[in-house]
């Protein structure tokens, strides 16, 4: 299930030595429908799916520094008052 709707990936799972860091890496080839991207991960111990899980996180993580350093949207601290 993504954002409520079932929807179908294929992905293909492969750990090769990446030379920058001269370690292995698990690089994820991620196709849904006609969008395609790769992940990659230091951690070869996780599946797939966390790793694809763990990017929604990234995301998240990058919208939150855009919204901070760009808009400056989190200049006030207004939502604190109502906390105890």
């Amino acid at each position: 299930m993504l954002y409520g709707k079932e929807v179908t990936l294929s992905y293909l799972c492969l750990d090769l030595t990446w030379k920058p860091l001269e370690k292995r890496v698990r690089f994820v080839l991620v196709k849904n429908g006609s969008e395609r991207f790769i992940l990659m991960c230091s951690n070869l111990q996780w599946l797939p799916g966390e790793i694809k899980a763990y990017s929604y996180r990234f995301k998240i993580e990058v919208t939150f520094k855009g919204l901070k350093h760009l808009l400056g949207s989190f200049c006030y601290r207004f939502w604190t008052k109502a906390m105890p």
